[in-house]
């Protein structure tokens, strides 16, 4: 989402329960040797550096139960791109129901998207 979000210059955009990149997620399942054989490298970390360039702000949502995505993913974007991100932790919410739990957080962000 987010390198589409880059690619066509999007000001602003609210992401849940995103990775920092597909080989930092490979590396949690296989051994690091073979992250060298993924046949997509999406990476959040660049496209976040694209959309800095381009003065946008990414809200991001991420549920601290998330066995899935860990959080740490999720803030470590935030920690790293402080000056165009918003980071909110949705307590209790695992990565296949932090849709529903976020649903608050989420219309504040987009509402707040649309205002600005």
């Amino acid at each position: 989402a987010l390198d589409i979000a880059a690619e066509v210059g999007m000001e602003r955009a609210v992401i849940v329960s995103p990775f920092t990149s597909m080989k930092d997620m490979a590396a949690r399942y296989v051994t690091p040797l073979l992250t060298g054989f993924l046949r997509h490298r999406f990476d959040n970390r660049a496209s976040l550096r694209r959309l800095a360039d381009q003065g946008g702000h990414v809200t991001i949502l991420h549920g601290d139960a998330d066995a899935m995505i860990p959080a740490s993913m999720g803030r470590t974007l935030a920690e790293e791109f402080p000056e165009i991100t918003t980071f909110k932790l949705i307590e209790g919410a695992g990565h296949n129901d932090v849709i529903d739990r976020a649903m608050n957080p989420i219309s504040e962000a987009l509402n707040s998207h649309v205002t600005r």
